[in-house]
């Protein structure tokens, strides 16, 4: 099964994190997305959060699979911004990596989170609350 990392990028890939590590009872891969970089406030793209403990498996993407990619990145012209980010580390390869056993009870990183740059509505403790919540109903169903 392959999902989002739970790096505090973006609440939306922190929730499908945990719904994925609650619900599957296989092996979880996820891919790159992005975080905030621990060393400074800016945007982190085409790597992990760390775990240097856990192997990462990279593929090379040859020309034509950068282009594709390329055009296939073009078409999501809502999330352009967001996507500008991703322009270097996305077109050269893709990175994978088993997914470590996450504490879902704890922020995704210390520090602020990189959606709290941002008014979407939820900050690292309101997520961590409704977590918590969904931890407590899951584990009477």
């Amino acid at each position: 099964m392959l999902a989002q990392q739970y790096e505090g990028g973006h609440p939306d890939h922190d929730a499908c994190a945990f719904a994925l590590h609650h619900a599957a009872k296989c092996e979880i891969w996820e891919f790159c997305a992005y975080h905030r970089n621990p060393g400074h406030d800016a945007i982190e793209t085409g790597c992990f959060l760390g775990s240097p403990e856990i192997p990462v498996e990279c593929v090379a993407l040859d020309g034509a699979a950068r282009e594709r990619k390329a055009r296939m990145i073009a078409c999501f012209a809502t999330q352009a911004q967001t996507l500008q980010w991703f322009r270097d580390s996305a077109l050269q390869r893709e990175c994978f990596r088993r997914a470590p056993a996450y504490d879902f009870r704890k922020p995704a990183q210390s520090g602020r989170l990189f959606y709290e740059f941002f008014d979407w509505g939820v900050d690292s403790a309101e997520w961590l609350r409704l977590a918590k919540r969904a931890e407590r109903v899951m584990s009477h169903v």
